[in-house]
């Protein structure tokens, strides 16, 4: 899609993503934080305030449904919402294997597929399905209460290009998180490993 400014835009792929989620690549096992008992400080979950009854009472976030987009604490890269609230889609096709066989060094995702990656989790969701590491896919044309989108917006106007050469083109992407205007966050292509995107389920 090209913006009004004539940037082209896109969801970014399954690999930047969980980059950006992870503060940079560290080994966070939610967007900024490890330690479960400080979920209600980042992330809107299924916590005691949701009607289901597999809720998580022993947090509070404060909300029943989804939160406003920026209500808890960003991540180290300054992003709100990666962990809870709302799936995010991703650019990539889903393949249950793809990790297994593709390249170590920025995954760029199936050449093409039926479902789209999604990754975040949402406010319907317990901790352990909300991780940076936790893998979802839907038809493109799905529309749920619980399903949103952020764009990366490319300076060089070609997504196809990230990922490619050397894995850090010399302009790098920027984030925008989702209804945040004018809040732009540096992110660079990650070179994900097999073992980073198909963590157990513990981690």
């Amino acid at each position: 899609a090209i913006r009004k400014d004539g940037e082209e835009v896109a969801p970014p792929g399954e690999a930047e993503w969980e980059y950006a989620a992870r503060s940079g690549g560290k080994t966070e096992r939610y967007a900024g934080f490890s330690d479960q008992s400080q979920m209600y400080r980042y992330a809107n979950v299924c916590d005691k305030n949701c009607f289901f009854s597999y809720q998580t009472v022993s947090q509070d976030d404060g909300y029943k449904f989804t939160a406003p987009v920026g209500s808890y604490r960003a991540n180290g890269l300054e992003l709100y919402d990666m962990t809870g609230n709302v799936f995010q889609w991703i650019n990539d096709w889903y393949g249950s294997t793809y990790y297994q066989e593709s390249s170590k060094h920025n995954p760029r995702g199936p050449a093409g597929g039926q479902y789209r990656v999604l990754r975040g989790g949402s406010w319907f969701l317990t901790p352990p399905y909300v991780r940076a590491s936790y893998r979802l896919w839907g038809a493109p044309d799905t529309r749920f209460y619980d399903i949103g989108f952020r764009l990366v917006t490319l300076p060089d106007s070609d997504f196809t290009k990230i990922g490619r050469g050397k894995g850090h083109p010399g302009e790098s992407p920027t984030v925008f998180p989702v209804r945040l205007p004018c809040h732009k966050v540096p992110l660079r292509t990650f070179a994900a490993t097999r073992e980073r995107t198909n963590l157990p389920e513990n981690d």
